[in-house]
């Protein structure tokens, strides 16, 4: 079940609206996301531009995660 997770947030298909950043790469690439443990985050529909230097950031947590199958 886990592994279903991680590759749905990885191919965006889950949670693309809690993503920062998402790359490929040589070696798979990987994504970034605001952790669901962050609950003090502004509204994931503004840009993510509006979110720099924003107070509530202070506190921001971030999950990143490697695409690379073979580090699973």
């Amino acid at each position: 079940m886990a592994i279903r997770w991680v590759d749905a947030v990885c191919s965006l298909a889950k949670e693309r609206e809690r993503n920062l950043h998402d790359c490929d790469g040589p070696h798979g690439g990987f994504v970034v996301n605001v952790d669901t443990k962050w609950t003090t985050h502004g509204p994931f529909s503004d840009a993510r531009d509006a979110w720099r230097g924003a107070a509530w950031t202070k506190d921001l947590y971030l999950l990143a995660i490697a695409k690379d199958p073979a580090l699973l």
